[in-house]
């Protein structure tokens, strides 16, 4: 069947989003440097899915009750991952990370280590873009009500 869904960017120009733009199946709704907190926020309350690094647009999502695919490279998803209320049952978010022995680099030891994490970010650069993919795929066919887990 057919899975693609309309696609609305947001956040800032530097966040990279021609590069996304350039890759999707059908032109997006460009609304980088566009939106205000509060326009955002309604925005993601209407999206099926969020799609986004681990920041703070990742964060108004799940406050909003929106599910989240994030992608995390050098922090650690257990202390900044999407969260979700245990007693709503199983999580809608994912976290699409590297298994890697550095990981995480930053915040470790409750002490903070290099705030960017090491200079060439293999964590993310390695990251199979198919992965994040897969992952959205899984949260959109599971729909309201999650499916469980947050790997």
């Amino acid at each position: 069947g057919d899975d693609r869904h309309a696609v609305a960017l947001v956040g800032t120009a530097a966040d990279g989003a021609a590069a996304v733009a350039a890759r999707c199946a059908r032109p997006p709704a460009d609304l980088t440097d566009r939106t205000d907190l509060p326009v955002l926020a309604a925005l993601l309350a209407r999206a099926a899915l969020l799609v986004a690094n681990d920041g703070g647009v990742m964060h108004l999502a799940t406050a909003v009750g929106t599910p989240v695919v994030a992608a995390f490279g050098p922090s650690a998803e257990t202390a900044w991952g999407p969260w979700w209320p245990p007693e709503d049952g199983p999580t809608p978010h994912r976290v699409v990370a590297l298994d890697l022995p550095c990981r995480p680099c930053f915040y470790v030891g409750h002490r903070l280590g290099s705030p960017e994490g090491c200079p060439t970010r293999d964590c993310l650069r390695w990251l199979p873009a198919a992965r994040v993919i897969d992952a959205a795929r899984g949260v959109l066919a599971a729909g309201a009500g999650g499916a469980g887990g947050t790997r």
